[in-house]
């Protein structure tokens, strides 16, 4: 079961509601004067809807997660993936980005700053999930003219 490691806050700000300090985030937001009673109504349309989505079974969620092994380019701004423990063969490169944010003083970080550089054994982790039957779930909401629950969807 996922719903427990839902990150409410990305659905908050999907749907444009910002809580005033100190009232940001999921839940304090429902503290807030300005948007909390309807950030409340939309995350209880939210419960309603994944009760209703886990008891009919109407999505599936779809996973896969793996370990490779990767060093950092020489350059230092890459990270290229092996096809094997070996290290001979590079099956992808992934360019990463610095941080772009103007700073005083301090480094611009990528993510290649913190894989071992080639010579030095190192992993990358990946993992990408995917949901089924929202696209049915969603044509199913419009058909019956609820534009709201087919956003949700």
């Amino acid at each position: 079961m996922v719903l427990p490691y839902i990150d409410w806050n990305p659905f908050f700000q999907t749907w444009e509601l910002r809580g005033r300090y100190p009232n940001r985030g999921y839940p304090k937001i429902f503290d807030d004067e300005h948007v909390g009673k309807e950030a409340k109504d939309l995350f209880d349309n939210a419960q309603v809807m994944l009760k209703e989505i886990v008891a009919q079974k109407t999505m599936r969620l779809k996973g896969v997660v793996g370990i490779f092994p990767a060093n950092r380019t020489e350059g230092g701004e890459d990270v290229e993936v092996y096809t094997d423990q070996s290290r001979s063969e590079v099956k992808a490169t992934f360019c990463m980005l610095r941080q772009q944010a103007e700073k005083d003083n301090e480094p611009y970080f990528s993510q290649a700053d913190f894989v071992a550089p080639k010579g030095h054994a190192d992993h990358l982790g990946m993992f990408a999930v995917s949901c089924f039957g929202a696209e049915e779930l969603a044509a199913k909401y419009e058909s019956e003219n609820d534009d709201h629950l087919g956003m949700f969807a």
